[in-house]
Protein backbone atom coordinates (compact mmCIF):
# COMPACT_ATOMS: atom_id res chain seq x y z
CA UNK A 1 0.00 0.00 0.00
CA UNK A 2 2.98 2.68 0.65
CA UNK A 3 4.41 1.48 -3.10
CA UNK A 4 0.94 3.28 -4.36
CA UNK A 5 1.29 5.88 -2.22
CA UNK A 6 4.17 7.03 -2.84
CA UNK A 7 3.35 6.40 -6.77
CA UNK A 8 0.40 8.89 -6.37
CA UNK A 9 2.91 11.40 -5.14
CA UNK A 10 5.33 10.94 -7.68
CA UNK A 11 2.34 11.00 -10.41
CA UNK A 12 1.40 14.01 -8.95
CA UNK A 13 4.38 15.99 -8.58
CA UNK A 14 5.35 14.72 -12.22
CA UNK A 15 2.29 16.63 -13.18
CA UNK A 16 3.10 19.83 -12.05
CA UNK A 17 5.24 20.09 -15.26
CA UNK A 18 2.35 20.15 -17.32
CA UNK A 19 0.94 22.98 -15.43
CA UNK A 20 3.55 25.26 -15.73
CA UNK A 21 4.72 25.13 -18.73
CA UNK A 22 2.69 24.72 -21.64
CA UNK A 23 3.60 24.22 -24.91
CA UNK A 24 2.53 26.77 -26.91
CA UNK A 25 4.78 29.86 -26.02
CA UNK A 26 6.96 29.11 -29.01
CA UNK A 27 4.31 28.82 -31.63
CA UNK A 28 4.69 30.55 -35.14
CA UNK A 29 2.75 31.14 -37.95
CA UNK A 30 4.12 32.19 -41.79
CA UNK A 31 3.00 35.35 -43.36
CA UNK A 32 4.41 36.96 -46.13
CA UNK A 33 7.07 34.47 -46.58
CA UNK A 34 8.33 35.70 -42.82
CA UNK A 35 8.15 34.01 -39.47
CA UNK A 36 6.00 35.64 -36.94
CA UNK A 37 6.01 34.92 -33.51
CA UNK A 38 2.02 34.29 -32.25
CA UNK A 39 2.74 34.30 -28.45
CA UNK A 40 4.04 37.26 -26.92
CA UNK A 41 4.07 35.48 -23.50
CA UNK A 42 2.14 33.71 -21.06
CA UNK A 43 -0.44 36.16 -20.73
CA UNK A 44 -0.96 37.54 -24.49
CA UNK A 45 -1.45 34.40 -26.57
CA UNK A 46 -2.02 34.87 -29.92
CA UNK A 47 -1.08 38.40 -29.57
CA UNK A 48 1.07 38.41 -32.24
CA UNK A 49 -1.41 37.96 -35.35
CA UNK A 50 -3.52 40.48 -33.78
CA UNK A 51 -1.99 43.23 -36.34
CA UNK A 52 -3.24 40.96 -39.21
CA UNK A 53 -6.68 39.71 -37.20
CA UNK A 54 -7.95 43.25 -36.62
CA UNK A 55 -8.24 43.80 -40.58
CA UNK A 56 -11.22 41.95 -40.39
CA UNK A 57 -14.24 41.97 -38.45
CA UNK A 58 -15.17 38.50 -38.10
CA UNK A 59 -11.76 37.12 -38.03
CA UNK A 60 -11.46 39.86 -34.99
CA UNK A 61 -14.92 38.51 -33.24
CA UNK A 62 -13.30 34.82 -32.74
CA UNK A 63 -9.95 35.87 -32.21
CA UNK A 64 -11.32 37.60 -29.27
CA UNK A 65 -13.63 34.72 -28.12
CA UNK A 66 -10.37 33.36 -27.89
CA UNK A 67 -8.83 35.23 -25.88
CA UNK A 68 -11.25 35.36 -23.57
CA UNK A 69 -11.22 32.10 -23.02
CA UNK A 70 -7.48 32.08 -21.95
CA UNK A 71 -8.26 34.09 -18.68
CA UNK A 72 -8.42 31.75 -15.80
CA UNK A 73 -11.10 29.65 -14.59
CA UNK A 74 -11.34 30.19 -10.90
CA UNK A 75 -13.58 26.71 -10.12
CA UNK A 76 -10.70 24.74 -12.49
CA UNK A 77 -7.96 26.60 -10.24
CA UNK A 78 -10.23 25.68 -6.88
CA UNK A 79 -10.57 22.22 -7.72
CA UNK A 80 -6.75 21.99 -8.45
CA UNK A 81 -5.77 23.42 -5.39
CA UNK A 82 -8.21 21.73 -3.18
CA UNK A 83 -6.78 18.54 -4.47
CA UNK A 84 -3.44 19.41 -4.10
CA UNK A 85 -4.06 20.33 0.16
CA UNK A 86 -6.44 17.02 0.41
CA UNK A 87 -2.57 15.53 -1.10
CA UNK A 88 -0.70 17.41 0.94
CA UNK A 89 -3.28 16.69 4.22
CA UNK A 90 -3.51 13.08 3.73
CA UNK A 91 0.70 12.68 3.37
CA UNK A 92 0.89 14.79 6.63
CA UNK A 93 -2.26 12.62 8.47
CA UNK A 94 -1.01 9.91 10.98
CA UNK A 95 -2.46 6.85 9.37
CA UNK A 96 -3.54 5.09 12.85
CA UNK A 97 -5.43 8.01 14.57
CA UNK A 98 -7.83 8.56 12.09
CA UNK A 99 -10.90 7.20 10.69
CA UNK A 100 -13.80 7.37 8.19
CA UNK A 101 -13.62 10.56 5.70
CA UNK A 102 -10.39 11.68 7.85
CA UNK A 103 -8.47 8.25 6.86
CA UNK A 104 -5.59 9.20 4.91
CA UNK A 105 -5.45 7.15 1.97
CA UNK A 106 -9.19 8.56 1.15
CA UNK A 107 -7.29 11.77 1.30
CA UNK A 108 -4.89 10.98 -0.83
CA UNK A 109 -6.94 9.55 -3.09
CA UNK A 110 -9.55 11.82 -3.14
CA UNK A 111 -7.11 14.57 -3.90
CA UNK A 112 -5.40 12.77 -6.93
CA UNK A 113 -8.78 12.24 -8.09
CA UNK A 114 -9.39 15.91 -7.71
CA UNK A 115 -6.19 16.94 -9.44
CA UNK A 116 -6.76 14.76 -12.47
CA UNK A 117 -10.24 16.01 -13.06
CA UNK A 118 -9.04 19.64 -12.79
CA UNK A 119 -6.14 18.46 -15.34
CA UNK A 120 -8.37 17.00 -18.07
CA UNK A 121 -11.02 19.89 -17.90
CA UNK A 122 -8.13 22.56 -18.30
CA UNK A 123 -7.01 20.66 -21.27
CA UNK A 124 -9.78 19.82 -22.76
CA UNK A 125 -10.93 23.49 -22.21
CA UNK A 126 -7.77 24.58 -23.78
CA UNK A 127 -8.07 21.83 -26.88
CA UNK A 128 -11.18 23.06 -27.32
CA UNK A 129 -10.63 26.82 -27.14
CA UNK A 130 -7.90 26.66 -30.01
CA UNK A 131 -11.08 26.40 -32.48
CA UNK A 132 -11.55 29.75 -31.96
CA UNK A 133 -8.04 31.00 -33.19
CA UNK A 134 -7.70 28.35 -36.03
CA UNK A 135 -11.37 29.86 -37.41
CA UNK A 136 -9.97 33.60 -36.83
CA UNK A 137 -7.04 32.25 -39.20
CA UNK A 138 -9.90 31.07 -41.60
CA UNK A 139 -11.76 33.80 -41.84
CA UNK A 140 -9.23 36.53 -42.34
CA UNK A 141 -7.64 33.87 -45.08
CA UNK A 142 -11.02 34.63 -46.88
CA UNK A 143 -11.10 37.61 -47.21
CA UNK A 144 -7.32 38.90 -46.70
CA UNK A 145 -3.74 39.68 -47.98
CA UNK A 146 -1.43 37.97 -46.98
CA UNK A 147 -2.36 34.54 -46.18
CA UNK A 148 -1.23 33.46 -42.91
CA UNK A 149 -0.02 29.96 -42.40
CA UNK A 150 -0.57 28.25 -39.25
CA UNK A 151 -1.53 24.98 -37.92
CA UNK A 152 -0.30 21.37 -38.12
CA UNK A 153 1.10 21.41 -41.67
CA UNK A 154 3.08 24.53 -40.79
CA UNK A 155 4.03 24.34 -37.03
CA UNK A 156 6.79 22.46 -35.85
CA UNK A 157 5.49 20.16 -32.57
CA UNK A 158 7.36 19.36 -29.58
CA UNK A 159 7.62 15.62 -28.37
CA UNK A 160 4.74 14.52 -26.43
CA UNK A 161 1.46 13.41 -26.02
CA UNK A 162 -1.58 15.53 -26.15
CA UNK A 163 -4.95 15.09 -24.15
CA UNK A 164 -8.02 16.50 -25.27
CA UNK A 165 -11.58 16.12 -25.59
CA UNK A 166 -13.96 17.83 -28.20
CA UNK A 167 -17.48 18.78 -27.60
CA UNK A 168 -19.80 19.73 -30.32
CA UNK A 169 -23.20 20.94 -29.02
CA UNK A 170 -26.00 20.91 -31.65
CA UNK A 171 -28.98 24.05 -30.75
CA UNK A 172 -31.84 23.45 -32.59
Amino acid sequence: MKRMNYLLIILCFSSLKIFSAELNCGRTAIVDQKTVLIDAGSRCLGEGLRFYLEKDPEALKHFNLYQEGQKINWFRAGLSMGGTGLLIGGLLLDNGSNSGVLQRDSLIYSGALFVLISYVLTKTHNYNNERHLQKSIEEYNKRSLPKIKFGPIYQKRQSGYDVGVQFNIATY
